[in-house]
């Protein structure tokens, strides 16, 4: 998938998980005020009618995926119901069903945004072993030494610029006031939404099976075939879902890109 496309979705899925941590997170002691009631009323119509949802359900190709992502939670043998702490109150019009395939939805936005844009959540991505800074290639730093040799044959007083030379010649970065350092992904694309569903999945289900109780990985193969990701085998899923249990901070739960 080219990256115009990439970042549609990852634009889409940030907005989606925006709405749903806003209805989540709206203080319902506020209900009783009827302009914070109908506010919050409209956040929920606005989270059921979402666009990022009608991306997914309007082409064929993704419909089939996100419906068997769906599928694959329901398989037999295993139970994925939705953590208590995630229902939405004011729903007595809205389905049990309906609310855990809004839940659904914020996990496969979670890890398609991720997916798509590492690189928008620098605050956290780093700490988090997703990003990295972009560093002095060797080239470079070869260049920028010669180029030092040349400035102090001729003499040239640079001041604080020949510390900012000298550091990239040996590797590393000068720190430039209101400038971030460029930031890479370090990991797989597929390894990031892997990470983000399985904590998600922790925070917004409640999962037993069988087996270790984790989140179908058939499910995980369908949400990367929503990006028309590389094939990934269920035994390469399951040790990274194994990585990533328990200590680790998702991604998304920072949608804005906050500095805490």
């Amino acid at each position: 998938m080219d990256q115009k496309k990439l970042l549609q979705i990852a634009e889409l899925s940030r907005e989606y998980i925006e709405i749903y941590d806003d209805v989540q997170s709206r203080d319902l002691s506020l209900r009783s005020d009827k302009d914070c009631l109908l506010d919050y009323l409209r956040a929920i119509e606005e989270l059921d009618a979402s666009s990022f949802e009608l991306f997914l359900r309007r082409d064929y190709k993704r419909n089939i995926s996100y419906r068997n992502a769906t599928s694959a939670l329901r398989t037999q043998g295993t139970s994925t119901s939705l953590h208590s702490s995630h229902l939405i109150p004011e729903f007595e019009r809205m389905t049990a069903d309906r609310q855990f395939e809004l839940s659904v939805l914020r996990l496969i936005a979670g890890g398609l945004a991720v997916y798509c844009e590492p690189e928008w959540f620098s605050n956290d991505g780093i700490d988090e072993g997703v990003l990295e800074p972009v560093m002095p290639s060797i080239a470079v730093q070869k260049a920028v030494q010669k180029a030092i040799e040349q400035i102090n044959k001729q003499g040239l007083e640079l001041g604080i610029t020949m510390h900012s030379l000298e550091l990239i010649a040996n590797g590393s970065l000068p720190v430039i006031e209101n400038i971030n350092p460029q930031l890479r992904s370090c990991s797989k694309g597929f390894q990031r939404l892997v990470r983000e569903i399985t904590i998600l999945s922790g925070q917004l289900f409640d999962i037993t099976s069988t087996g270790k109780n984790r989140f179908s990985t058939q499910a995980i193969q369908n949400i990367l075939d929503l990006v028309e990701a590389p094939e990934v085998d269920y035994r390469t899923i399951q040790r990274y879902q194994e990585q990533y249990e328990g200590g680790c901070k998702a991604l998304t739960d920072n949608i804005h890109d906050l500095p805490f």
